[in-house]
Formats: structure tokens, sequence, C-alpha cells
């Protein structure tokens, strides 16, 4: 796991070596689209990246508004 600041952004990275994603989500699988949306909530991005047999990364970037800052 990392945490980064950029000027413009903070950055929230989750990997782990276990057998990654299946290349077909189950239809009844809510959690990656709930984690999408909070994240578009706030102005930010999830991606995932996953290899079967190899890990998975989930990534998330959040835009810092100097506004609220």
């Amino acid at each position: 796991m990392s945490l980064t600041a950029a000027a413009e952004n903070v950055t929230l990275a989750v990997t782990d070596d276990g057998r990654g994603l299946p290349t077909q989500l189950p239809r009844d699988s809510s959690g990656i689209a709930g984690m999408r949306e909070r994240a578009l909530l706030v102005g930010g991005m999830l991606s995932l990246a996953s290899v079967p047999g190899q890990g998975t990364e989930v990534r998330l970037t959040i835009p810092i508004d100097e506004a609220r800052a």
C-alpha cells in the first residue's frame, strides 16, 4: 500500500500478489462499481489492474481542491 501527495492530487494504491480478478466478474457484484461511484463523487478516479494468478492493484486518485485546504 502506498499513499502519495502531489501539488494537484493524492493517490492511494493498494496491491496484492494473490489470484487476481476473474476475467468475468459476477453480475451481482457491486463492490468495484460502488468504489468507482464514490471516487467520482469527489472528482476522483479509480483504476484496477489485474493479471490472473499474479495479483491486483487498485489505485484511487483524488484531486486536491485548494479552496477546501
